[in-house]
């Protein structure tokens, strides 16, 4: 997943930054900010997009769970609530 985010800003901010200090010009100025205004949204797509990547592969949102009757545990002990 790192490797989306760096890119994303290496295009959006570091590229353009270095362009605008080496030419020093508002048409290079222009462009560092017209590329930085859609960083935010570039990254809230790249993370919207790794949702899925970060789940579980057996679907950790759809995962069964088992029901013991009350009062036991995995272990074989058995819990008391006074």
């Amino acid at each position: 997943m790192l490797p989306a985010p760096l890119i994303v800003s290496a295009y959006f901010l570091v590229l353009p930054a270095i362009r605008w200090l080496r030419e020093q010009t508002t048409a290079a100025a222009l462009g560092f900010f017209n590329k930085a205004c859609f960083y935010p949204l570039a990254i809230f797509a790249v993370l919207t997009a790794s949702i899925p990547a970060l789940s579980s592969p057996a679907g950790s949102f759809g995962r069964r769970v088992s029901h013991r009757p009350p009062g036991s545990c995995p272990g074989g002990s058995t819990l008391s609530w006074s």
